[in-house]
Order: C-alpha cells, then sequence, then structure tokens
C-alpha cells in the first residue's frame, strides 16, 4: 500500500494564518473604534455636565411654559466651548418644547425642564428646578440625519469580510441632568401673623413679654407629637442637611418650642462658613459669617383665613376617633393641643442675621427679611446647583 503525502501543507498554513490576522485586525479595529468612541462620549458627558449646571443656575422656577430662554441659551452657549472628536459640541433648542427629540438642530430639541425630589427627575413635573441636557457633534455640512455621527476608523473591515457593510460610523451622544439646590431646611417654622415682620428677633421657648407673633419652633414636617430636638434627632438632621424635603405646602406638622441641642446645632451651622456657603453672606474684612437665607413653613389654623382645619385632620396625621380640633390661633407656632396638627399654607424665605442668647436665657435670632408665598409653591431655591446624573 502506497501512503501519498502532501506537499503543501505549508500553503494551507498560510492561508490560516492570513484569515486570522485579517480577523485579529478586524477584531483590534473594533477595539480601536470602541475606545475611540468611550473617548468621544467622555468629552460628550463633560459638555453635558457644564450645559446642565450653566442652565440650572438659570432655571427659573416661576416659568411654567418650558421656554427657560436664560437657562436654555446658558446651556447652548457652554455646550458650544467644547468638543468632540476635533468638531464642536451642539444642543438643539425648540422652545416651549420639553420633549428630547430626534432631530437634530433645525427642529430638535435636546433640553427639558422638570423637577428632581431627591430620588429621580421627571420631565415635565413641577414646580420646576431641573434641566435635562442632551449633547452631540455638530458636523459642519453634513446633513440632519447624519450629524452627530463620528467616523470610525477600522470598523470598515467588516465589510472587507463579508460580515455585513462594517461599521463606517458610529453615533456617541450623552446626556446630564442638573438641579438648582433648594434653600436649607433648618427645621424652624413660623405663623402667618410672622410673615408682616422684617428686622427683628425670633424667639423659640414661648418666652414672656414677647408677643407671639415673634415667636417660633421646631418642626421635622411629620405627624409625631412633639418633633425629636435632641442631637441625634430629626430636627438637627435637618438643620445638618442630613434629612431632605421635597416639598412643603399641604403637609400636617407637630412643633416643639423647646431649645434642645437642636439651637447649639443652629448655632454652629450659622457660623459655619463651608456649610450652605452658597446661601450665606460674609464679613469682607473677617470673613464671618453675617446672613443665611434659608426656608421655613408658615402655618396657620384660624376660619377668620378661610382655613377649615378638618382638612388637616387625616388618617395620616391623627389616630382614629381623635375629634377635629376646634379653630385656633397658631400664633405661637407652639400653642397646639394634643394630637392638633398645623397646616403649611405659606412657605417663607427668611434671611437669618444671627444667633442669640440673652442674659435672661431667651434664645432665638435675628432676621432681616422675610418673604412669604401662598400654597401651592415649591420650595425657594438658592444659587447652587448640583449634578444629579
Amino acid at each position: 500500500m502506497k501512503i501519498f503525502k502532501s506537499g503543501n501543507k505549508k500553503g494551507i498554513a498560510l492561508v490560516y494564518i492570513a484569515i486570522l490576522i485579517v480577523m485579529l485586525i478586524g477584531f483590534l479595529g473594533l477595539a480601536i473604534d470602541i475606545g475611540y468612541m468611550y473617548s468621544v462620549k467622555g468629552q460628550l458627558q463633560n459638555a453635558a455636565d457644564a450645559a446642565a449646571l450653566a442652565g440650572a443656575a438659570k432655571i427659573n422656577p416661576a416659568d411654567l411654559t418650558f421656554n427657560q430662554y436664560s437657562a436654555r441659551s446658558a446651556a447652548v452657549s457652554f455646550a458650544a466651548k467644547n468638543t468632540a472628536a476635533r468638531e464642536s459640541v451642539a444642543v438643539a433648542s425648540t422652545p416651549p418644547t420639553n420633549t428630547l427629540s430626534d432631530a437634530f438642530v433645525s427642529g430638535g430639541n435636546d433640553i427639558t425642564f422638570g423637577n428632581w425630589n431627591f430620588k429621580n427627575y421627571s420631565a415635565g413635573r413641577t414646580p420646576i428646578n431641573a434641566i435635562q441636557v442632551r449633547t452631540r457633534r455638530s458636523v459642519p455640512g453634513a446633513d440632519a440625519a447624519n450629524q452627530g455621527q463620528v467616523a470610525t476608523f477600522l470598523g470598515r473591515i467588516f465589510a472587507l469580510l463579508g460580515v455585513g457593510p462594517g461599521v463606517p460610523f458610529m453615533s456617541p451622544g450623552a446626556e446630564a441632568v442638573a438641579f438648582r439646590k433648594p434653600l436649607g431646611l433648618p427645621g424652624i417654622t413660623i405663623c402667618i401673623d410672622t410673615c408682616a415682620l422684617s428686622n427683628t428677633n425670633l424667639y423659640f421657648q414661648d418666652p414672656p413679654g414677647i408677643p407671639d407673633v415673634q415667636k417660633v419652633a421646631w418642626t421635622s414636617f411629620r405627624c409625631e407629637q412633639a418633633p425629636n430636638i435632641g442631637k441625634n434627632g430629626d430636627v438637627v438632621d435637618l438643620i445638618w442637611g442630613r434629612k431632605k424635603v421635597s416639598s412643603l405646602c399641604d403637609l400636617c406638622i407637630t412643633t416643639n418650642n423647646g431649645p434642645g441641642e437642636a439651637f447649639k446645632e443652629l448655632e454652629v451651622a450659622f457660623a459655619d462658613r463651608n456649610y450652605e456657603k452658597d446661601s450665606k453672606t460674609f464679613d469682607p474684612v473677617t470673613g464671618a459669617v453675617t446672613s443665611w437665607t434659608v426656608a421655613v413653613p408658615v402655618v396657620d389654623r384660624r376660619c377668620a383665613d378661610g382655613y377649615n382645619p378638618n382638612t388637616c385632620l387625616g388618617v395620616a396625621c391623627d389616630p382614629p376617633g381623635v375629634p377635629p380640633n376646634p379653630c385656633t390661633n397658631a400664633c405661637p407656632p407652639s400653642a397646639q393641643g394634643k394630637n392638633e396638627r398645623y397646616h403649611v399654607q405659606r412657605v417663607a424665605t427668611m434671611v437669618i442675621t444671627g444667633t442669640l442668647r440673652t442674659p435672661d436665657d431667651k434664645r432665638g435670632f435675628s432676621i432681616s427679611t422675610l418673604f412669604c408665598v401662598e400654597c401651592p409653591t415649591g420650595l425657594p431655591l438658592g444659587k447652587g446647583v448640583a449634578l444629579v446624573r
């Protein structure tokens, strides 16, 4: 029996090697292109972050039409200061459109406004305190369908391998959401009559000889009797921003007018130059804090104001069988009876100019201005902005 030996094994091996080399080049090209796209996407993300922060700083919470011209202009302008893959970054804006569109630049929209409630962002939800921005590349001379595309380096090699048309382009994009931070909520509440005051002192503890209109109380924005004003209580968590509240209007709340540890923490928080610094002013010489702008709920239970106290006595606030309390004046805001809950009817912006302890142990703080807004309204917004995603 004769055995025939092939003389062209080396040739077959060369064919295999050539195929493998082409495949390796293809996969290497894909890896390079994907890495490049991630780099471009990172550039677009930086642009989106900058645009969203710039837009958030210009949000007008009173504009419910979603035009928000100043915020849109700031977002578009800051995005244009960036480049991605050597081309400028563009953001399409078509007010009052409030949905992200597929169209690009002409007739398109890459900006929405809505509400961030410390859990999620929802476009179109009010009160408006947040902006969403999408960024893409602007390619000169390209039509709308091809805007935002980035040419690949070696993606076309798949076409040479017969695996479809290859990947000649990719379309990276990025989104960011930023919000205007609300003013701090130090857990203080006032009554409606206090809204008429300015340049005065307000006091805890219901001190004798002080008009009721100048008395304040603590609240944790919940329904439990006597909010915890200890060092580890909810009120201290509110003072230091460890507890967040997304809305004040229509809450049923209880109060506590004792100083407790909460007052000590308020003194420290006021004097801290780094805490809530966007809402504080400082002495130009010493650097000491001279004012702190905060938000406080305003409560009232008077029938004369057209408020029905029964609407505040619901299942969420009072145990079954508790009879409705008669209409009573909420000044001072610590005058509640057992099982009585105050109803938040306004939200105030308060400028605290200092904490005080008198020789006879009165404790409170000084204010310069007080501006109250009827519910429904959102939390007053401060100057600070932050990214949420």
